[in-house]
């Protein structure tokens, strides 16, 4: 449930993810979930590839991210709320 961001190590996982979004290896990559409900419903992932840029401050868009979770969580409990007051399960 947290915010990962750096280079990746290199494990037989992390080959087979890199393998999978087109084989080549970023120097920095961010990882971030959406949490929802204390579930993990979403993940958010960017790369510095092809530049190989340094991906720079992402404290904006973590915050964001949590602010999308609590929103999501809000949603699905005004749809169970409405669920319950019209008498469905």
């Amino acid at each position: 449930r947290q915010c990962l961001k750096g280079a990746w190590s290199d494990t037989a996982w992390n080959r087979y993810v890199i393998d999978r979004l087109g084989g080549e290896w970023p120097a920095e990559s961010f990882l971030a979930p959406v949490v929802s409900n204390d579930r993990v419903v979403a993940l958010l992932y960017g790369d510095n590839l092809p530049g190989q840029d340094p991906i720079g401050v992402t404290d904006g868009l973590e915050a964001f991210l949590r602010v999308a979770g609590a929103a999501l969580s809000k949603t699905l409990l005004q749809q169970q709320f409405q669920k319950q007051r019209l008498g469905g399960s």
